[in-house]
């Protein structure tokens, strides 16, 4: 094998194992903190505190909170279970939440975000949404701008 070759071998394979690499230790930073998320196509802001048990999600917009349990099943991998929220809720939105868990993975982790996918229960109608977790808070453009 000439050196060039090797160079290009060596090349190929360095971002396919960083790419393989176990991902586990980088899942840890999602497990507790506080979270920002901005769901895509919308103006919805949202700040997430979680601890070892619990998940507290503060409306940025409206002041309004929810609180959900999070159980982990592997180091990437959680699961949601409504507990309550402040905001007035109809009986078959609460009966909605109450009766369904929402499964999220995380994806890949980088420095100051995490991309995640969730999904409710199967067979709900609740599309899939892959999205990402900020680390930080964004400063938003105001909408007079």
């Amino acid at each position: 094998m000439t050196i060039n070759s090797r160079f290009v071998t060596i090349a190929y394979l360095i971002p396919l194992l960083l790419a393989c690499q176990n991902k586990s230790e980088d899942c840890r930073i999602a497990k507790r903190g506080t979270f920002y998320f901005y769901p895509r196509k919308t103006s919805q802001q949202f700040q997430i505190i979680r601890t070892d048990s619990l998940q507290t999600e503060l409306d940025l917009i409206t002041g309004d909170s929810s609180f959900w349990n999070i159980k982990w099943e592997n180091e990437c991998t959680f699961n949601l279970s409504f507990v309550r929220d402040t905001r007035v809720m109809s009986d078959k939105e609460r009966e909605f939440y109450n009766s369904h868990v929402l499964n999220c993975k995380i994806l890949a982790v980088a420095p100051t975000y995490y991309i995640f996918k969730a999904i409710a229960d199967p067979g709900i109608g609740f599309q899939p949404v892959t999205d990402t977790m900020w680390l930080v808070e964004k400063k938003m453009a105001s909408s007079g701008q």
